[in-house]
């Protein structure tokens, strides 16, 4: 019973916030109160009710239309100007079709300034048993964005403890969608943070999620966040339960060392602290500056080796990275200035990479590459290089693969002169490659210096499909 009571509890926020609703528990679980599908789209005014801002800069307004509530502070001078008076609301999107899809609904709280021109976005990811409020009670991130004249989003992620589950990245993925959406945010500026289980999920959902066309962070800061689940699910055997809840089907022990790897940053030994190659997917975020910061003495000792060996690993990756180690003995946001990490990340651009390497636990977008793969619930490799002088696109060392569509205009290759994709395969699998945006049929195909036939054109998606069967390396040439 005393599981049962503490997993409704850090579900429903953990913070006193009671949850949305109750529904039949998950399985080995009674009774469990979860914000979950069934109520509208809604929103919560967090002081006095005043008329929304809506939709900003002539964007359209779509999902649910928040009700706002303001103080009565008036901004100092930024880079936007005076700001107006501080409007900060609660949106509530339902858990169903035509919400996350998830099941659970999410809940999020915003900061919109009206604008006529795209302002940066702050993302606040809360820590471990809270609810999204978490960033306005215990922090002052949303008086920094609104001196500043910035957008800020706190999203729940599905419940207060989600630990940085698919479901609660899905949930924070539509709630930033909706945020897009509904205001005119700069996709250039969009800045991340969190702390220890808030961190961790910055860090996972930066990750996972590097699609230029969708919400794309272009720096965080990370503070002393869980970055490897099952280092975390190791440490904290008391709490095996909720690992099993996200990770497996709820019964004692069903929790997937595999979903909790696909939803951290990397695994890695916990005696030599060398990280586990084929599980690396903060090999995605080579592209990303990024913070981190900790406190000398925290507590939470697991936690201070997973920061040490994350900063590590990411500068030894070629990451911009920044560590830093301050005096004391506590773990909590009071360490972190907010005023030096917002003006920390207020220096940044989102800068977009010639060349990566992908790991990619799903078929998605990556960069500028959809992959599908060939065996899922296992990891897919994905080497690349743009060479744009040349117009050549380059793959290698693929694994676990089938496809890969190539997003040819936004990678800034063109169809207007021959097209070059050099690929390469790791195992015995060849792979398919997709070329978008070619907006005539080709007069030619060269594989390997042949002329060949083995290709589709599909003049109503603007696509050409080079038909590769044979693994190992090849040249393929598009001609206009």
């Amino acid at each position: 019973m005393f599981k049962v009571l503490l997993l409704a509890t850090l579900l429903g926020g953990g913070d006193g916030t009671p949850p949305v609703e109750r529904r039949d528990a998950p399985e080995g679980v009674q009774n469990v109160a979860v914000a979950r599908d069934g109520a509208p789209s809604s929103t919560t005014p967090l002081v006095t009710d005043q008329p929304a801002p809506g939709g900003a800069g002539g964007k359209a307004t779509s999902g649910p239309v928040p009700t706002s509530s303001s103080t009565t502070n008036q901004g100092p001078t930024s880079e936007f100007g005076t700001p107006p008076q501080l409007t900060i609301f609660e949106v509530t999107i339902p858990g169903g079709p035509n919400g996350t899809q998830t099941g659970f609904k999410e809940k999020f709280i915003v900061s919109a300034p009206v604008q006529s021109q795209p302002r940066p976005l702050l993302v606040v990811f809360h820590k471990f048993s809270v609810s999204q409020k978490d960033a306005l009670v215990h922090t002052s991130f949303f008086e920094e964005a609104w001196k500043r004249g910035w957008h800020i989003i706190a999203p729940l992620s599905a419940a207060g403890v989600n630990m940085s589950s698919v479901i609660g990245q899905t949930n924070t993925e539509v709630a930033l969608e909706w945020m897009t959406s509904n205001f005119n945010v700069d996709p250039e500026r969009i800045y991340g943070v969190g702390f220890s289980m808030g961190g961790g999920t910055l860090m996972s959902y930066a990750a996972r999620h590097v699609d230029p066309a969708r919400p794309m962070f272009a720096a965080v800061v990370e503070h002393t966040g869980g970055i490897a689940i099952n280092d975390t699910f190791a440490n904290e055997p008391s709490i095996a339960f909720i690992f099993d809840f996200w990770f497996g089907n709820g019964s004692p022990g069903s929790a997937s060392p595999w979903k909790m790897t696909a939803s951290s940053l990397f695994d890695f030994n916990p005696v030599t602290l060398v990280v586990d190659s084929s599980s690396d997917m903060a090999r995605n975020l080579e592209y990303l500056p990024t913070k981190i910061f900790r406190v000398a003495d925290d507590p939470v000792l697991y936690l201070r080796v997973q920061s040490d060996v994350l900063a590590t690993h990411l500068v030894s990756q070629g990451t911009q990275v920044k560590y830093q180690i301050v005096p004391g003995p506590t773990h909590g946001w009071d360490a972190l200035s907010e005023t030096q990490t917002v003006n920390w990340l207020a220096q940044k651009r989102r800068t977009l990479p010639l060349s990566g390497r992908i790991l990619a636990d799903r078929d998605e977008k990556f960069f500028h590459f959809t992959v599908t793969q060939a065996v899922p619930l296992v990891f897919s490799k994905l080497n690349w290089n743009l060479d744009l002088p040349g117009n050549i696109v380059s793959f290698t060392a693929t694994e676990n693969l089938t496809q890969v569509e190539i997003a040819t205009a936004e990678a800034g290759l063109s169809s207007a002169v021959a097209l070059q994709v050099d690929m390469d395969t790791a195992d015995a699998l060849a792979v398919e490659y997709v070329v978008s945006d070619w907006p005539t049929a080709p007069s030619a195909v060269k594989r390997d210096g042949l002329v060949t036939t083995a290709f589709v054109y599909d003049g109503l998606a603007s696509t050409v499909t080079l038909q590769e069967t044979v693994a190992g390396s090849h040249t393929w040439v598009i001609e206009p």
